[in-house]
């Protein structure tokens, strides 16, 4: 888990400010693998079950002076998904699930991000299967332990949101498993220069 002084998007950049640092171009990040962490909830009758995905690929960039500029564009890969268990891995990766072997990747595309307190709100279409629905992902931004005052080459942002898995025709085991699949992504960034 993530544990690091958080910034709201306007907080730091009224930080950065007060600090002198040139902070006038968007900046452009990407998802560092090795640290980057993607989970899911899901609910097994009454009981959270608890899988993994690897970390998605793509690119994210943040205008600290404007969020309105800022945008996530990141493909998901599904294929390796794991949902906790040998089975449920299967039946997830299944046709009546996720259907990986025809559709191994998904996409997550911002349409907009917005200041809500401390939070940033990305609002934007995720594909999966082949459809694709609005989803509203909240999102906080972290200096990173160690970083110099000032320092923005590497950050990290921790996102996450609930989803309707039926909404995606993800229908598959409903006597047995919820409709609901709560998403977190905590996520390492380093620029690109």
């Amino acid at each position: 888990m993530i544990k690091r002084v958080v910034l709201s998007l306007f907080a730091l950049a009224q930080w950065l400010a007060l600090t002198s640092v040139a902070i006038a171009e968007p900046r452009r990040y990407e998802l560092d693998p090795d640290q980057t962490r993607t989970s899911f909830i899901w609910f097994f009758g009454s009981d959270k079950v608890t899988g993994s995905m690897p970390p998605p690929t793509g690119d994210i960039i943040i205008d600290f002076q404007n969020e309105r500029n800022s945008s996530v564009d990141v493909q998901i890969d599904f294929a390796n998904i794991r949902a906790g268990f040998p089975f449920a891995t299967q039946a997830l990766k299944g046709a009546k699930m996720l259907d990986t072997e025809t559709f191994p990747f998904g996409h997550y595309q911002s349409t907009s991000v917005r200041q809500s307190g401390t939070q940033a709100v990305i609002s934007g279409n995720l594909t999966l299967r082949d459809v694709t629905q609005p989803i509203e992902l909240t999102a906080e931004l972290f200096r990173q332990e160690g970083a110099e005052q000032g320092d923005l080459s590497k950050i990290a942002i921790r996102m996450q949101t609930s989803l309707n898995r039926n909404d995606f025709g993800v229908t598959g085991w409903a006597d047995d498993v919820g409709p609901e699949v709560q998403l977190l992504v905590e996520a390492y960034l380093n620029q690109i220069e």
